[in-house]
């Protein structure tokens, strides 16, 4: 029996009025049952309840009342406790009341399944005043429903079924109907439904369903496929069938990617990067703590990490290595999109859905980019955004508060904004590491593998010193090389009159000496120098190596703030320096 099946049947038992189920509501059920092997969730409700000797009725504001047969009182003589209730389309007032008769009377042995719910008892966006009387009436009635003593000592049950949890406060916040969040399936229950699926398909279904490829097992299959719902593993045994081909790994990959959008309405993208360290040039500080860290997470233990901040100036590699974590932890990678929305509300319950999903995908990384933007800052407070983001910040804090998510939940953090994110925010990234503008030696570690991902060689004998070395390129960030890179292949490719030609010195040299750096020097100067305040250890400064440090090519801005023989920084003179570029760029502001 489902986790969530369970824990209806613990309210139903315990007196409870009813439940109220969200989470993943539009999926098969797979109950192995005699007479229901499978079914969508009304029916596999149904039919449980009605093993408990319950009549079932079935009301959604669209399609109407009706009786919900199930095989051990289907072609029962008994007479229905719906008799007089009206069946198919109807004024939704009048089916309530009708079934509110119906709940109260002992001995009828009745359970009511409200589907859709979010249609029938909205949320009130802020103010009652706003709901149609309609929907204020049947409100009261359901709400009613949780408090009448009757209706729990006549031992019937009500089950409120909400795609997306947004019913109105009174049904949440009353104690008669219990919330139960139905998850996304284990990795046994898609083990244990796939191998169902293979029974049918070898009992005369072949030519609907098709079969994993032969190299590969269901076990791995089941592991690759957390996140998707039973009906996304169906389909894709059905597209197999239709298609004549078998599942593969990239099936499951994709359609992997496909579920989790829509299940998450486009909160999160669910990514599963193939390059790893050996894909990132320079920031030999984040490898390393990386990939100390990686041994606590694969052993899930509560000493690892739970929330991690990269910050910095933009465009220095902060998003790429995002991904290569990915890969190197073996976890997917969440990148939660833009949760905050117009409407009352729906900024928080986008925020529930994605925590959702990451508890469901767990273990996994969450990465939340641009995080100054995306959550935003209790500053901003009611005359604002209406207290959202306090809102928001207040359940951040809270689920990341305690030590359960360590091992099973990375938070990542990236944002080129370090000065404007909320302190309190802040606080929970337990560790912080720093960005800054790549030194001599991560250049010319840079320019072959930038090469390398537009599909480009360097040619023979080109000599990379001259240009790690150069000036022209001292303060520039990942992002403006790359550019360079992508103009010398023009020049190489106008040079030789063939696309795709290896860049040579001379293309390399044009492009750096044409290049023009649009970017502000006092304002990265100043990002730079914040991250580095920021940084939660010594250890952890972008200099710093396992055996010291090594300041011999450090940007021009930290030269004469970073002692050479420890690599710890002036603390003093950095904030002085921080609050002297702070001021030059309200000038440049002021001037503009």
């Amino acid at each position: 029996m489902p986790q969530w099946l369970q824990e209806l049947e613990e309210a139903r038992t315990s007196g409870a009025a009813g439940v109220i189920l969200t989470g993943n509501t539009v999926d098969r059920v797979h109950l192995a049952s005699p007479g229901v092997e499978v079914a969508f969730l009304r029916y596999a409700i149904a039919h449980h309840l009605s093993q408990q000797g319950l009549r079932v009725g079935y009301h959604a504001l669209g399609t109407g009342f009706e009786v919900l047969e199930t095989p051990p009182n289907r072609g029962s003589a008994a007479s229905p406790p719906f008799a007089d209730v009206p069946v198919g389309p109807s004024e939704c007032l009048l089916v309530l009341s009708a079934l509110e008769r119906v709940l109260r009377l002992p001995g009828s042995q009745a359970a009511v399944i409200l589907d859709y719910a979010e249609l029938l008892l909205p949320q009130s966006s802020g103010s009652a005043a706003g709901m149609s009387p309609s929907h204020a009436q049947a409100v009261q009635i359901v709400h009613h429903w949780a408090q009448d003593d009757l209706i729990r000592q006549a031992g019937n049950f009500i089950v409120i079924v909400s795609n997306d949890g947004a019913l109105h406060e009174l049904l949440l916040g009353t104690g008669g109907f219990r919330t139960v969040r139905i998850d996304l399936p284990t990795e046994e229950e898609r083990a244990r439904f796939t191998t169902h699926l293979s029974h049918v398909r070898a009992n005369g279904y072949a030519r609907t369903l098709g079969t994993l490829a032969a190299d590969y097992p269901v076990e791995e299959f089941a592991r690759n496929t957390c996140g998707l719902r039973l009906s996304d593993i169906e389909y894709l045994m059905r597209r197999a069938a239709a298609r004549k081909t078998d599942v593969t790994r990239d099936d499951a990959r994709t359609e992997k990617q496909h579920a989790i959008a829509q299940i998450s309405r486009d909160l999160v993208e669910v990514v599963e990067p193939r390059a790893g360290f050996e894909s990132v040039a320079g920031a030999a500080h984040a490898k390393r703590y990386f990939s100390a860290v990686r041994g606590q997470w694969m052993r899930g233990t509560a000493s690892c990490p739970q929330a991690i901040l990269l910050a910095g100036v933009p465009g220095c590699g902060k998003s790429h290595i995002v991904r290569a974590v990915a890969r190197e932890f073996g976890a997917p990678l969440l990148i939660m999109r833009n949760v905050r929305d117009q409407f009352v509300g729906q900024s928080e319950r986008n925020l529930e859905r994605v925590l959702w999903i990451a508890e469901n995908l767990s273990p996994c990384i969450l990465w939340t980019d641009e995080l100054d933007q995306a959550i935003g800052q209790r500053s901003t407070g009611q005359s604002a955004d209406g207290g959202t983001s306090e809102r928001m910040l207040a359940r951040l804090f809270e689920y990341f508060g305690g030590m359960n998510k360590r091992g099973r939940i990375l938070w990542i953090g990236t944002t080129n904004r370090p000065d404007i994110l909320d302190p309190a925010l802040l606080d929970r990234f337990q560790v912080v590491l720093p960005w800054i503008h790549p030194t001599t030696r991560e250049r010319g570690e840079l320019i072959p593998l930038l090469a390398k991902q537009i599909d480009r060689q360097l040619a023979e004998g080109i000599d990379l010193g001259v240009f790690e070395s150069s000036a022209a390129l001292e303060m520039l960030t990942v992002r403006s090389l790359q550019e360079i890179i992508v103009a010398a292949a023009m020049l190489a490719d106008a040079r030789t009159g063939e696309f795709g030609a290896p860049i040579g010195h001379g293309d390399l040299a044009g492009a750096i000496e044409d290049y023009k750096s649009s970017q502000n020097t006092t304002e990265h100067e100043f990002l730079a120098l914040k991250a580095l305040q920021m940084a939660s250890f010594t250890s952890l400064l972008p200099w710093m190596s396992e055996g010291g440090c090594d300041v011999r090519d450090l940007p021009p801005y930290l030269r004469d703030l970073v002692d050479p023989a420890t690599g710890r920084m002036n603390d003093e003179e950095l904030a002085n320096r921080i609050s002297q570029r702070e001021r030059e760029r309200a000038e440049g502001r002021w001037r503009r």
